[in-house]
């Protein structure tokens, strides 16, 4: 019985020992923010003579690795990528493929090295060795720029070049590399004495090579880069030993070998040396050095696919928009019919109404005859311009199966499917609200082009006060389809007006008529808008100007004029300049082409933040020359664009 009791005696101390355990002790502590630390480097970094495959790096705690592929830089870039690894606390970088003779490699982890726990990354560590006895020490940097809204670009490779004919960024890997940061800032390191050419490619076959697509900048100008050393004035050793008086005398020696022994005004005296150890610092250049990322207007041109998911629509998709409208050819149409009789039907353009799109790279062909509704398959030739192997733009030939496959649905389905569509009512849509801007034209779209209209069936009305004014219009095509009407007039300010359409005044292909309909909108008043006049200084008649919002998106654009350019009907708002220079003449912005060695048109930011305030009249000047390229777009609109697409 004692030793019973004993023993429910220390179990129910070492139960209690737990749970008062539990209470006591710093709870947690503060968070881990220090990242890794290099202990130790085998070689140690900036070795010569090194002919291993393997670097290791000793950190002090456990460590992962984060984002090798886009953060581990190593230079030059090698045709088999070496493999980066954490392993413990250790990162073991191994090179697949032997290391070139005499010369200089160059490891930039960027974040890539954090600690195991919190992941706190060690960041910009960089490790270099060489394979002969010297190690290269120059350096070139700068910074990539978005050409179209001069945003940084981030995660872009920077690549250099010793071969400096053009065919070499089409046909060789970089010598060097570097990738640009979060600012769009890079420096491309361990760079041998020589000349070269700096490209920037948004590198996404990772070969290092320009593929016709990638995103892509490029200089004409040659580089040689260098290092001078730059001595600091003042060194460690300034004393200032007197009072500030009428005899001021530099009375001991500022460096090695210079005295200043004369007054300089009041009472001071420096009687100690500044010298004579003055610091020095390396100065490598070039440090400021822009490139200017534009995206081609080259896509790889191919067509997709055919689409027919209604009997009366055939679409043809293409991979990239196209220069002309695809040739088409029908091919004729056998039929049979229940006595064995086969009769050849040849598809005419009356049978069909064609829609393009802008940019010619989808194709809806709208099937406006019975005969061609009900064949499950229609084919067709199609000729259109083909990307080849060698990025080529050549005619291509396919035979397009357009084929219908009826969905399958239950008797009762289909009946209610069939009612629906002897009821349905030719769809129109406007663009009418309450209140409606005053360059605004009505407009009137239909979901199928149009037949017929009647002009009759529209009736057009100022409304003031109680009372309906007839008034006078104009109905303007908007495309080919009639599928987009405008209904043009001199719009009034703070005028009422209203469109009243009766019954099937509209008829599509199909024989749907439109309902009636009502529609009513007043215009805003002068007072609500504010006008802006922007003159540019000096005057260059090639720039076309641009109000942005405060995101960043083009909202007008019209050429510079020299008495000043007129934006009128702005909402008031915040509004920012942008100007581009039209060099083709052309009104829209233009990239650049790698084939033809044009750069991209130049563009420019006004620094100024434009707040207009209704039925206001703002006159500013646009100084666009004042400020260099990368101080000009304002700091809340610049942001960094990410890699780009």
């Amino acid at each position: 019985m004692n030793c019973l009791r004993h023993t429910i005696f220390l179990v129910s101390l070492v139960l209690l020992s737990a749970c008062a355990n539990r209470g006591m002790g710093p709870q947690g502590g503060p968070k881990d923010e220090t990242p890794p630390e290099i202990l130790k480097e085998v070689p140690f970094n900036g070795s010569t003579d090194f002919h291993g495959q393997e670097v290791v790096l000793y950190c002090n705690e456990y460590i992962q690795l984060n984002d090798v592929a886009n953060q581990v830089i190593i230079s030059p870039p090698s045709q088999k990528q070496p493999i980066v690894k954490g392993v413990g606390k250790r990162v073991i970088v191994t090179f697949e493929e032997p290391l070139r003779d005499s010369t200089t490699y160059n490891i930039d982890f960027g974040s890539a090295i954090c600690d195991y726990n919190e992941r706190n990354p060690m960041k910009n560590y960089s490790f270099s060795f060489s394979t002969g006895p010297v190690i290269d020490t120059l350096q070139l940097s700068g910074t990539l720029i978005n050409a179209e809204d001069l945003n940084p670009v981030s995660g872009i490779t920077i690549g250099l070049h010793y071969v400096l004919h053009d065919s070499a960024f089409n046909s060789m890997p970089f010598a060097y590399i570097a990738r640009t940061d979060e600012k769009g800032a890079f420096c491309v390191k361990n760079v041998k004495e020589g000349r070269y050419r700096i490209y920037a490619l948004n590198d996404i076959s990772k070969d290092y090579i320009y593929q016709p697509s990638e995103a892509l900048a490029f200089l004409d100008t040659v580089f040689s880069p260098i290092v001078t050393e730059e001595q600091d004035t003042i060194g460690p050793n300034l004393t200032l030993s007197d009072s500030i008086g009428p005899n001021l005398t530099l009375s001991d020696t500022i460096g090695p070998n210079l005295t200043l022994s004369d007054s300089i005004g009041p009472n001071l005296t420096f009687s100690d040396s500044i010298g004579p150890n003055r610091s020095t610092k390396l100065r490598y250049e070039p440090q400021d050095i822009l490139l200017r990322l534009f995206s081609e207007n080259k896509q790889r041109r191919y067509f997709q696919r055919p689409l027919r998911d209604e009997r009366h629509l055939l679409t043809l998709l293409f991979a990239a928009p196209q220069d002309s409208m695809p040739g088409l050819q029908w091919l004729p149409i056998h039929t049979t019919d229940s006595l064995g009789h086969t009769d050849t039907i040849q598809v005419s353009d009356t049978m069909l109404v064609v829609q393009p799109s802008h940019k010619f790279d989808t194709i809806n062909i709208w099937l406006t005859d019975s005969l061609l509704i009900r064949q499950d398959t229609l084919s067709l030739l199609m000729t259109y311009m083909f990307t080849d192997s060698t990025f080529n733009l050549v005619p291509q030939t396919d035979t397009i199966e357009a084929v219908y496959r009826e969905p399958r649905m239950s008797d009762k389905a289909r009946e209610a499917l069939e009612k629906k569509r002897r009821e349905q009512k030719l769809e129109l849509k406007s663009n009418t609200s309450t209140t409606f801007d005053i360059y605004q034209p009505l407009t009137l779209t239909f979901a199928t082009p149009l037949k017929s209209w009647q002009p009759d069936s529209l009736h057009f009305y100022e409304k003031v006060d109680t009372v309906r004014r007839p008034l006078p219009f104009t109905i303007i095509k908007a495309d080919s389809t009639n599928m987009k009407l405008l209904l043009m007039h001199d719009w009034q300010p703070e005028r009422e007006y209203e469109l009243e359409i009766d019954s099937a005044a509209f008829t599509d292909v199909y024989h749907l008529s439109s309902d009636r309909q009502s529609l009513r909108w007043k215009i805003r008043s002068l007072d609500e808008y504010a006008t802006l006049i922007m003159k540019v200084e000096p005057f260059n008649p090639r720039l076309m100007l641009q109000v942005l919002t405060d995101k960043d998106v083009v909202v007008h654009t019209l050429p510079a004029t020299e008495d000043g350019t007129r934006f009128e009907y702005l909402k008031p708002q915040t509004y920012y300049i942008r100007a581009f220079e039209d060099l083709n003449g052309d009104s829209v912005w233009t990239t650049g082409d790698w084939e033809m060695k044009r750069q991209p048109e130049p563009v420019y930011y006004s620094g100024k933040k434009q707040s207009l305030r209704a039925n206001w009249d703002f006159e500013e000047t646009f100084l666009w020359q004042e400020k260099a390229l990368l101080e000009q777009k304002p700091a809340e609109l610049k942001k960094d664009a990410g890699k780009k697409k």
